[in-house]
């Protein structure tokens, strides 16, 4: 196990199990960041670890101060298991970025399943087309009420339709099913560490254009947990939507400080290796 201090963020990231490095590096790397995500990981991981690039890949598990069976169930897959000591998606996610092996970056949400050809499709859109600084696509849900179904037509095909006809570039990105050049989070003000929700999709988006157009790739749906929805359209609309997913981002477009440089790899913080 190796332990290693990412004094910007003021998190602890250790790396555990039995994984060793390949001896080729991976051509591009998924990070699955998990918050007590025992039920759903299983299928997440048996999708990811299956996929047809013909190519050598890694799967990184980021385990965000789980209680529950998420360590473990990481454990018996063969993949990377990091864990971070202080709670958060987007702490979370920069782990990920920053202890990644490859150039090229996943992340992906653990209540989804993605279909084999998923990986494929993303490294090929962002290796051919270098203008290209990421790759993104909506979820497919199963079981959803009428009115959960209505919102996701909504956007799903009204306004991401319209982005794609109208403009080059999509503004925002699915936080739970992006893929981009690692690159694009390195140096200047680097990966969004605060402000909720959105940022993984609105300020993350701001901060790659920067290098680059985001692609809509239909290729890379995956099919998403429900769970959302089904809490009700009062829990969704306003608790999540509003007060975890707006509000926040909206706090700290207001002046609060919104990303941490990241460093190139997690030696350049510490002076020690995570792996």
């Amino acid at each position: 196990m190796a332990t290693v201090d990412d004094a910007r963020s003021s998190i602890v990231m250790r790396e555990q199990g039995t994984w060793r490095p390949a001896a080729s590096r991976p051509a591009i790397t998924i990070v699955i960041p998990a918050w007590n995500e025992e039920r759903v990981l299983g299928l997440c991981l048996e999708a990811v670890t299956s996929q047809s690039l013909p190519l050598p890949y890694e799967v990184l598990v980021v385990d965000n101060c789980s209680d529950d069976a998420t360590a473990l169930i990481a454990a018996s897959f063969s993949c990377r298991l990091i864990h971070v000591s202080t709670a958060g998606q987007l702490l979370a996610k920069r782990a990920g970025v920053l202890a990644a092996r490859s150039d090229l970056v996943v992340i992906l949400d653990a209540d989804c399943v993605a279909p084999p050809g998923w990986l494929l499709h993303i490294y090929q859109a962002l290796r051919e087309a270098p203008q290209v600084a990421a790759v993104t696509c909506c979820y497919r849900f199963a079981g959803l009420p009428a009115w959960a179904r209505l919102y996701v037509f909504l956007v799903q095909t009204v306004l991401v339709g319209f982005y794609r006809v109208f403009f080059r570039s999509m503004p925002f990105i699915l936080g739970g099913n992006v893929a981009f050049r690692r690159e694009s989070c390195l140096g200047g003000e680097g990966y969004p560490v605060s402000g909720g929700i959105a940022q993984t999709e609105l300020g993350l988006a701001r901060l790659l254009h920067r290098s680059g157009r985001i692609h809509y790739l239909p290729g890379m749906e995956v099919e998403s947990s429900p769970r959302r929805f089904l809490e009700g359209p009062w829990s969704f609309l306003f608790r999540y939507k509003v007060q975890d997913y707006f509000l926040p981002y909206v706090r700290s477009r207001a002046g609060a400080k919104r990303f941490l440089p990241a460093s190139r790899t997690l030696a350049d913080d510490t002076g020690r290796s995570g792996t």
